[in-house]
């Protein structure tokens, strides 16, 4: 893995209640998104439920400047990175508000072989050798991470 990979961040909530942020953090929000783009629309629902990707650049960095303003009255908002790699693979789960993220590596890793078999400039054989090779590494990283 290269040290030097992309990261992404990703806001979740680690409290009890639902992921909601603050209103002072929704009226920056608006003010810088309408800046970039003036045919958007305001948001008026704090509750971010579907109105923007949890992984906006915007919001991340609004919420790095207002710290624990960004927080909704339930809410206790926290930014984790994840390598970009895993962007379209990566769950939110709740119970009760309470939020935690994970990787789908299993998907994660269907998605490259799919990519290794659509190459059509190689043969059936370097596709299974490159197959192979990730399931090695794939072990490799899983078993030197658990000792």
């Amino acid at each position: 893995m290269n040290a030097e990979e992309e990261h992404i961040g990703i806001l979740y909530n680690v409290s009890y209640g639902g992921f909601q942020i603050s209103q002072k953090a929704l009226e920056e929000y608006n003010k810088r998104n309408l800046l970039i783009n003036p045919t958007e629309e305001s948001i008026i629902n704090s509750c971010c439920d579907g109105w923007i990707e949890r992984t906006d650049t915007l919001l991340c960095q609004i919420y790095k400047e207002l710290g624990r303003e960004f927080n909704g009255d339930h809410s206790k908002i926290k930014l984790k990175y994840i390598l970009k790699r895993y962007e379209n693979h990566y769950i939110i789960t709740d119970y009760d508000g309470k939020e935690e993220i994970s990787i789908n590596y299993a998907t994660y890793a269907l998605d490259e072989i799919k990519k290794v078999l659509d190459k059509v400039e190689i043969t059936n054989d370097e596709k299974i050798n490159i197959i192979r090779d990730m399931y090695y590494i794939n072990m490799h990283n899983e078993y030197s991470s658990k000792s």
